[in-house]
């Protein structure tokens, strides 16, 4: 066995026997080691444990590995995997670049709630919604609502039939505006959807006599009628106006058991026509 001497002191050599075991108690590498090389690598045992024995003030330093670390086996802390002694602790965050799967449940402790994917705070462009945005377009199941929406019917002058029981005939011109003879009533009925309000009723023609003509909308229930709303034209003019009525009785429209109608009453007037109604209602529903 050869020897060395430092500062006077004599040392064995480390020996090597077998298969290049390296038999010293303690074996140090002071100046690093290395193992293998590019394209032939080679593979490293260590049947023991690898610690890092030194501390900085008293601290545990940690064994460092200052590359990327490839493990081809299972990761794990111990042998005893049933209890939360032996679990895999990660000190810092941690980030996944691919897919990850958990085949227990994950929990979450001190205050955790779950996984955050963003801050509320961040900024989405024009292809996503808010939680606020999203909740505000749901339906819900339970109690769907709607908008307060405005809606129309129209009746026009042709629609119109004489209820007269001399059965005077009318007159229509080629827009199918209503020109009655004297002393005679026109009816026509009225389709509204059922739960709407009904508030406004407005006549368009012409009143060119000195007496007006009315135009009522009516509800009948079970032969009872009521009056939601009249019109009454004015003015001696030849040319076309519009008159309207916005107090409304009865206004909300049951459908389930009610009819509705328009009735014309000219009074024997002259020169007058009925061009069209509209009868404009709400609703929050949709028609």
């Amino acid at each position: 066995m050869a020897a060395f001497v430092v500062s006077g002191t004599a040392f064995a050599a480390t020996e090597w026997s077998g298969d290049n075991t390296f038999t010293g108690t303690v074996n140090w590498f002071k100046k690093g080691v290395k193992i293998g090389q590019q394209g032939s690598g080679g593979v490293t045992f260590f049947n023991g444990t690898i610690v890092n024995q030194t501390t900085t003030d008293g601290a545990d330093n940690p064994v460092t590995f200052g590359d990327n670390v490839r493990i081809d086996g299972a990761i794990q802390r111990g042998t005893n995997l049933s209890t939360d002694t032996w679990n895999v602790k990660i000190a810092d965050g941690v980030e996944v670049d691919g897919a990850s799967t958990f085949k227990e449940t994950v929990t979450f402790e001190n205050g955790a709630s779950g996984l955050d994917y963003a801050a509320s705070s961040h900024n989405h462009d024009s292809t996503y919604y808010t939680e606020t945005e999203s909740d505000g377009r749901f339906v819900s199941k339970s109690s769907p609502s709607w908008d307060t929406r405005t809606g129309y019917v129209t009746i026009a002058g042709a629609d119109f039939i004489s209820s007269d029981t001399a059965g005077l005939e009318a007159v229509y011109s080629a827009l199918g505006e209503l020109s009655p003879p004297t002393n005679d009533h026109y009816v026509a009925p009225v389709n509204l959807p059922h739960g709407a309000t009904v508030t406004g009723v407005k006549v368009y023609g012409v009143d060119d006599s000195a007496s007006a003509f009315s135009t009522a909308l009516y509800k009948n229930s079970s032969g009872t009628s009521t009056i939601m709303a009249t019109v009454n034209s004015t003015g001696d003019t030849s040319a076309y106006q519009n008159w309207s009525d916005t107090s409304i009785t009865s206004a909300t429209i049951d459908a389930s058991s009610n009819g509705y109608a328009l009735d014309a009453d000219f009074n024997g007037a002259t020169d007058q026509k009925l061009g069209y109604v509209i009868i404009t209602y709400t609703y929050t529903s949709p028609y």
